[in-house]
């Protein structure tokens, strides 16, 4: 344990060791502060998609995935919001001029699996129909979509409004705090510096799904009115993107058989006693898997009616303009830490490594379209398609849990002036 007093009056460049906290700041409080504003807001900020799992202790994993990706990889749930955002405001210009009472929270609702046509028959096959299916069955008057009223919706969600006050209020003292240190030219830590970055992806998640339900557990069912195999093909061919070969980033899917169905992004349904996954496929019409067989985008669309839950990020989905949320998301996100460029790191080496990692995970992001246009024209499984994706994804993923763990770890040896705390005095009005 190093005195307070003592690490503040050091002449050395670096305090090795764990500062007392005074009565003010010491590393306790940078760790619990910045630990309280990652975990908080990484919990609440969770909109999460019906889950496809009937026991409380399922569903609650099921949360606790997510929360550990959303601390992993923020940015991509930060898209993943946006893009559910669009498609909730899309449903709102079309079906609205049909159902008068249809709102964002009404077209999130059906993006989250609300509204799945149940057949009458006991054992029968059920859909998830998202905003897209919606759109295209009403318009053909295949079925009518029962109201929903927001109150019925508010009461189903599982917001706790006082626990989302009290994270808004801890983020935006943390943010005021780096700001007024940034002002005073007082340093701060890769901790904090990676905690901004974090409030400023939750805070995009906060502004997309802040009208989105939170935590339901069950679902507005349609009664099934007959709905053929003709149909199901007509509504494939109608929503879905169709084509012969795919981006390098979307990995083409195995021939449609009954055990390539199961795959999905960070989805697979498992049995965990047998450690088997459950496949879907024979439930898939034979013509329907023909319009869709190799086309990775109407693939996983079209399995999406047969799962038990929609997943929670469409990412085989996504269109130019989530690219370009992802380009941009990305450069902030990332960006942020390079701000710690000339941060005093307890070793070079971790200094070095930091640069590093920063540049693999910006140059990943500016690549990432470019590359996938350049190998567009190659066959759907050729290596020299496949092995940039996956080469790619490593990449990231190992830079950003270098990132996740160097501010944990740089935090035995920081710079004495870390532990000075701001004068808050300099922003209140006095006379001199």
């Amino acid at each position: 344990m190093v005195d307070y007093e003592v690490a503040i009056a050091s002449n050395e460049r670096l305090v090795s060791g764990f500062v007392q906290d005074p009565n003010g700041r010491g590393t306790l409080t940078i760790l619990l502060s910045c630990l309280a504003v990652l975990l908080l807001n990484t919990w609440t900020v969770l909109h999460l998609n019906i889950p496809p799992h009937n026991t409380p202790w399922r569903n609650y994993l099921h949360k606790v995935k997510w929360w550990i990706i959303a601390l992993v990889c923020p940015d991509g749930l930060a898209v993943s919001s946006c893009e559910q955002w669009r498609n909730a405001s899309k449903s709102v210009k079309v079906l609205k001029k049909t159902y008068p009472w249809w709102t964002i929270t009404h077209g999130f609702y059906a993006e989250m699996g609300g509204y799945r046509v149940v057949s009458a028959a006991e054992g029968g096959q059920t859909y998830i129909f998202r905003v897209k299916e919606l759109i295209w069955l009403t318009e053909n008057h295949a079925l009518t979509i029962p109201e929903v009223t927001l109150e019925e919706l508010h009461d189903k969600s599982n917001a706790d409004w006082l626990v989302k006050g009290i994270a808004l209020t801890q983020s935006t003292w943390f943010m005021l705090q780096i700001c007024a240190r940034v002002n005073q030219h007082l340093p701060i830590t890769t901790l904090e510096l990676a905690t901004v970055a974090f409030i400023g992806c939750t805070g995009m998640m906060y502004f997309f799904w802040w009208r989105k339900p939170m935590d339901l557990e069950t679902y507005t069912p349609i009664p099934n009115p007959g709905l053929t195999s003709t149909q199901l093909c007509q509504l494939a061919q109608s929503i879905c993107v169709l084509h012969r070969v795919s981006e390098w980033y979307r990995p083409p899917p195995k021939e449609a058989h009954d055990h390539a169905w199961d795959w999905f992004w960070f989805e697979k349904p498992m049995v965990l006693k047998r450690f088997k996954t459950i496949s879907e496929g024979d439930k898939v019409p034979p013509d329907l898997r023909d319009i869709v067989k190799d086309n990775f985008t109407a693939h996983a669309r079209v399995t999406s009616w047969f799962m038990p839950a929609v997943t929670e990020s469409h990412s085989a989905e996504w269109g130019p303009w989530d690219h370009v949320c992802i380009f941009l998301v990305g450069t902030v996100f990332n960006g942020i830490h390079c701000a710690a460029w000339t941060f005093t790191f307890p070793t070079p080496t971790e200094s070095l490594l930091w640069k590093i990692s920063v540049c693999i995970l910006l140059g990943i992001i500016y690549l990432w379209v470019p590359m996938a246009g350049m190998t567009w024209r190659l066959p759907n499984r050729s290596r020299l398609k496949s092995v940039q994706y996956w080469i790619a994804t490593w990449a990231y993923f190992m830079a950003r849990i270098y990132l996740l763990v160097e501010v944990f770890f740089g935090m035995r040896a920081v710079e004495p002036r870390v532990f000075l705390t701001v004068n808050w005095s300099e922003y209140m009005p006095h006379a001199t």
